[in-house]
């Protein structure tokens, strides 16, 4: 399959950083407005990536998951009861598909456009470690602010 372009929304925190960038990068970026969750106003930033398509890594290609297995269940207690014996019936449902829906990650086309860093130019990859680092920025900060209110602060 032939690989494309992909686009990617950028963390909210990158807004802060994008003064930071080339010239070069900024001709990379595009941006609209939406709200926050608090009704504010802010801008998105995306910028256009070269993928690579592979198989769905959640469903391993097959197009649908058990929900069960989305939904986090324990699989191996439901296959039991309190006393330890087997209920077959769940077992056989379980295992022939009907308890199957659709893979929400591939909607059920089996295959997913992942990010190819490594085809990514220097001025792409300029603005990915920009978005990484403020990524890493805004989670430090929550984690302090959080060890804070632990702290009693």
């Amino acid at each position: 399959m032939k690989a494309k372009n992909i686009k990617i929304k950028l963390h909210e925190s990158f807004t802060y950083a994008v003064e930071e960038l080339s010239k070069e990068a900024h001709e990379l970026l595009t941006f609209y407005k939406t709200k926050n969750k608090y009704g504010y106003d802010r801008i998105q930033y995306e910028v256009e990536l070269p993928c690579r398509v592979d198989w769905c890594y959640y469903c391993q290609g097959s197009g649908g998951r058990s929900k069960y297995d989305i939904e986090g269940y324990d699989i191996d207690r439901m296959m039991t009861d309190e006393y330890g014996e087997t209920d077959y019936d769940f077992k056989e449902d379980y295992f022939s598909g009907k308890t199957d829906v659709i893979c929400n990650m591939c909607n059920g086309t089996k295959i997913q456009n992942i990010l190819d860093y490594e085809a990514c130019n220097e001025v792409q990859k300029e603005i990915l470690n920009q978005d990484d680092e403020c990524f890493q920025e805004e989670a430090d900060s929550r984690a302090e602010e959080e060890a804070e209110r632990r702290m009693g602060c």
